[in-house]
């Protein structure tokens, strides 16, 4: 890896035994860029698959997944420029693999990011746990390199705007996008709250607060109580139950 990078890949003078603590630069041009960018390429076809298996198509395009697509546009630009101002050092001065691979994953995988803003749109899916993730991996393993450049008295300006860029990618991925123009699922006249919350929301049962304060004033009536989401209908969990039944008969028959 130290050949990779040209340097030294782990230095823990540098990193451990000190009072300020950092990383090498090859630390956070391979590892700390790599971990989202891997991350995206894994879990993509989770992330096709839950789109294909969606009932909902077509959101109309709003304010968040048109930001969402312009910043992720925006930083894929100032990637590309990074990589466009390597190709003129090459001739000047001796370049390193990890110059060149480094921008090249980047590009690659923000052009994904891209793309699946833009597929969830179409095919209905309001919110990405996969996408959020992605994000927050970005910000989180972003803010060594970030503190470098300030620290640094040559400042990387595009880094220094690509870093606040994917601090605003993260804040869009915590809302839920607009509902489908078209659902192949009934519309209910309580409709269970889940339906439309976000990833994050989910995680922290945050749409179930409003229900908690109801219960926690006053006690609950049946008029209260939500309907059923989607995919707990009966006509849903049999259609699962009953193929993988069908299944089971078979292979106690043989």
């Amino acid at each position: 890896m130290d050949e990779f990078c040209g340097e030294t890949f782990w230095n823990s003078s540098l990193s451990w035994n000190t009072t300020e603590p950092d990383f090498t630069e090859c630390f956070q041009k391979t590892v700390l860029v790599w971990i989202p960018c891997v991350f995206l390429w894994i879990f993509t076809p989770f992330e096709i698959y839950h789109m294909v298996e969606n009932k909902n198509r077509n959101i109309p395009w709003n304010y968040l997944n048109i930001s969402k697509l312009a910043v992720t546009l925006i930083l894929t630009s100032l990637t590309c420029i990074d990589a466009l101002a390597l190709k003129k050092i090459v001739a000047q001065k001796l370049v390193y693999n990890v110059e060149i691979s480094t921008p090249i994953i980047k590009i690659a995988t923000l052009i994904l990011a891209s793309a699946l803003v833009a597929f969830n749109r179409k095919h209905g899916v309001r919110t990405s746990g996969v996408q959020f993730i992605y994000w927050l991996l970005q910000a989180l393993c972003g803010i060594p390199e970030f503190r470098s450049e300030i620290a640094n008295d040559h400042y990387n300006t595009s880094y220094l705007a690509f870093y606040p860029l994917v601090l605003v990618m993260l804040l869009l991925n915590c809302f839920v996008d607009k509902p489908a123009e078209y659902s192949r699922c009934p519309n209910l006249n309580h409709p269970c709250p889940e339906e439309g919350a976000g990833f994050l929301s989910r995680m922290l049962f945050q749409w179930f607060d409003v229900m908690a304060i109801k219960g926690f004033r006053r006690s609950l009536k049946t008029e209260d109580l939500w309907s059923l989401r989607h995919g707990d209908f009966a006509n849903e969990v049999y259609t699962k139950f009953d193929t993988y039944w069908q299944k089971s008969v078979t292979k106690s028959s043989v």
